[in-house]
């Protein structure tokens, strides 16, 4: 008899283990009350915090322009967002009338994008950069990893045309969404939607093909039978709480049936969202105008700091091809 109390007793202990690591995942991915210090070594390393610096190093030279802040409210949520037109001053380009959107990463907020923002309106765009809800000013208590409210972006464009009609502006040329990590992840879950037909592009920088696979990823130094476990454990809870199905409508499925133009940058170092993800996903792409960009040595992030001004040209010339 004893020998079934002790076996009880580790089957409580592991369940108990399993899901105190499950809720602390679960809390780590969706919770905004969760504090991450994305500077631990374990997030990411030293020399890719050092690097990530360049993108906030943007944010007072925006500032300074005559930008706007907007807003929308949407499913009871007020989501804010800023909006820098093309400089009017400046000699005409090919760019102009065209938009930027550029969409952030997890846990980040629009600050971390206004460096790339600063280079596209130097090209002669206008660029929009919002918070995803439960990010930055926007309000929210649940992040979605880009996958459940990923239409928010195109509401967005909406209010952008809005303010054109209001102001008695020409409506935009087109749009490009412009993503980073989770915010790569979510204009390529866009790219399967049937979206208006003034986007014009995808630009995705190291994104992940599935939330699955990201956790696999990331627990995969952890024993199998603790790590699948937790992470079916941890998707229940995001289903349950959250209303985020991380099993459906992933990156790598919606990026099955894209018809837009396509443009995947993955850095060949990046330890946070394996390469290997941006491979799969450029394969499994349907778009027949697409390109790929393997960023040699660059982590997480990391490749428009790296490679500042050979990124800017790829996006641009894979822009100007669109256009052609």
């Amino acid at each position: 008899m004893w020998i079934l109390y002790v076996l009880l007793g580790l089957i409580a202990i592991y369940l108990g283990f399993v899901f105190y690591i499950s809720n602390q995942l679960y809390r780590l991915a969706l919770s905004r009350k969760f504090v991450v210090d994305m500077s631990r070594q374990n997030i990411v390393s030293t020399e890719q915090v050092d690097l990530l610096e360049w993108f906030y190093s943007g944010k007072e030279i925006f500032q300074a322009l005559p930008y706007e802040n907007w807003e929308m409210t949407k499913d009871n949520l007020n989501l804010k967002a800023v909006y820098l037109a093309a400089d009017a001053s400046r000699p005409a380009t090919e760019f102009n009338g065209l938009v930027a959107v550029l969409v952030h990463g997890w846990r980040d907020t629009k600050e971390a994008r206004m460096r790339r923002g600063l280079q596209y309106h130097e090209a002669g765009f206008d660029v929009l950069i919002p918070d995803l809800r439960s990010h930055g000013e926007s309000e929210g208590t649940q992040i979605d990893m880009g996958c459940v409210h990923r239409d928010d972006i195109i509401q967005w464009l909406q209010v952008l045309r809005e303010q054109m009609s209001e102001r008695g502006l020409a409506q935009p040329r087109g749009f490009i969404l412009d993503g980073l990590s989770m915010g790569s992840a979510t204009v390529l879950t866009l790219s399967g939607d049937k979206l208006p037909d003034d986007v014009l592009a995808i630009i995705a920088d190291c994104g992940y093909s599935s939330m699955f696979e990201q956790g696999a990823w990331l627990l995969r130094k952890m024993n199998p039978l603790i790590r699948y476990p937790v992470l079916l454990l941890c998707f229940l809870q995001a289903l349950l709480f959250a209303g985020v199905n991380f099993l459906k409508g992933t990156a790598y499925e919606q990026i099955q049936k894209a018809e837009i133009p396509v443009f995947i940058i993955h850095g060949t170092a990046d330890s946070f969202v394996p390469y290997y993800m941006g491979e799969k996903l450029f394969a499994a792409c349907s778009s027949s105008r697409k390109e790929f960009w393997a960023a040699e040595g660059a982590e997480h992030g990391v490749v428009a700091c790296m490679y500042p001004d050979e990124y800017n040209r790829r996006c641009l010339d894979f822009i100007r091809s669109v256009l052609k």
